[in-house]
């Protein structure tokens, strides 16, 4: 659970709560793989799960139509090597019994206490890696595991943001002509990833019996590594004392509000400051980007 303190500092799972308060909740359900159960990172609060509920802390006020929360809570179910087949069948069960506990402790009389605000999902990485599976199974099965999402009367209407697939060409670990292969086939099911969205978006969209918007779900491509670490500009400021002083402008200081860095080290990342040491699954900096990505999303989806 992250929330943010009187000084407005963020204050994650040891903090210990008021138990006779009850405390307006903002909660969030992610379900995938191996960046879902933390591998890469030596905390779970560090890693993408905790990175993500801290992102949305972050906006904790804001981020539901002016709703204000008093924290973020957060479930996360993941797997190294999970195929989007076996989310579906080892993954979103965990969801659904979380759906029916918080309607079964609070009695399903108030629905602020009973609703799940956001879903994500994070699968294909282990898709691309299977040399068995096809971009036309991918799909298929990408279909699936969203409905089997929701099959659930109270997660029909429910925020799911789907995450992009990585490009694999880039990352260091990967040999020639490995990178290669493994590029090519990530921009295959990345394609099928898309199609599916979409045809669920349509789906939403038809089944809409109002003139609103009724798109819940919502694929969040991860930028190409060329844009996240992206190009430095500068622009002259006023400072207190009224003299012009040049202050670094950066992409990625939306995203690493979390993380408090010097202005000369943004200048200076690379894509590996991205990754663990196994230069595969997200670091520090990764999970604290894709968290905002992630946040960005659900606001980019309560705006339409």
């Amino acid at each position: 659970m992250v929330a943010p303190n009187q000084d407005g500092d963020l204050v994650d799972d040891s903090f210990v709560f008021d138990e006779t308060k009850q405390l307006k909740e903002f909660r969030i359900v992610l379900i995938g793989d191996s960046p879902v159960e933390g591998i890469g990172n030596t905390h779970h609060r560090l890693a993408l799960s905790g990175s993500t509920a801290k992102a949305f802390a972050q906006k904790v006020v804001t981020i539901n139509n002016g709703e204000s929360f008093d924290c973020v809570r957060y479930w996360s179910y993941g797997k190294s090597g999970l195929t989007a087949r076996e989310i579906e069948d080892d993954m979103v069960p965990h969801l659904h019994r979380v759906q029916n506990s918080l309607i079964g402790d609070n009695g399903g009389s108030d629905k602020q206490h009973t609703m799940i605000h956001a879903i994500v999902l994070l699968c294909g990485v282990n898709n691309v890696l299977d040399v068995k599976s096809t971009s036309s199974s991918f799909h298929s099965d990408v279909l699936s595991l969203i409905r089997s999402i929701r099959n659930n009367r109270h997660l029909i209407n429910t925020p799911l943001i789907v995450l992009g697939l990585p490009d694999f060409s880039k990352l260091p670990f990967l040999p020639w002509p490995l990178a290669f292969v493994l590029g090519y086939r990530g921009r295959m099911m990345q394609r099928m990833l898309e199609r599916a969205v979409r045809e669920v978006q349509l789906q939403e969209r038809e089944g809409n019996t109002n003139n609103k918007s009724n798109v819940r779900t919502l694929l969040k491509v991860i930028p190409d590594v060329q844009y996240v670490l992206g190009t430095i500009g500068y622009h002259r400021c006023d400072g207190e004392e009224a003299t012009l002083q040049m202050r670094l402008c950066h992409p990625l200081l939306k995203y690493l509000g979390g993380i408090r860095l010097a202005q000369d080290k943004i200048a200076s990342l690379r894509i590996t400051d991205f990754l663990c040491d196994d230069g595969f699954h997200p670091g520090r900096l990764g999970t604290v980007y894709v968290g905002n990505l992630i946040r960005e999303a659900y606001e980019e989806m309560m705006m339409q």
